[in-house]
């Protein structure tokens, strides 16, 4: 829960919603003393999984049909061993409602 919140907070403070960036800080440092690195890597790697979501729903590259409309359609996770730990990965499945393709963004960055 704390990570979503955190990913909540850094998209309120780049898109220019009031936000006070003290509290950031303090989400983030609370999240280092309950998870460390590992945890704020998942994060930051949700937060950039959002970020390219978005991307290619308006990119040309993951057009599939003359009139593509890409909608959410569930995740996918995976764990990754690391020297930091143990980090479960999540990435957004796109699928074309019209030609019924399937897109993972994160995996075609």
């Amino acid at each position: 829960m704390i990570s979503k919140n955190i990913a909540l907070n850094i998209t309120a403070c780049i898109s220019g919603l009031s936000f006070s960036f003290d509290e950031l800080i303090t989400e983030t440092a609370n999240l280092f003393e309950r998870e460390g690195v590992p945890g704020f890597l998942k994060v930051l790697i949700a937060f950039t999984n959002d970020i390219v979501v978005e991307q290619a729903k308006s990119s040309i590259d993951t057009k599939c049909c003359s009139h593509p409309y890409l909608n959410r359609n569930g995740n996918r996770s995976k764990t990754v061993y690391t020297s930091i730990g143990n980090v479960n990965l999540e990435w957004t499945i796109l699928r074309c409602k019209n030609f019924n393709r399937v897109f993972h963004p994160l995996k075609m960055a």
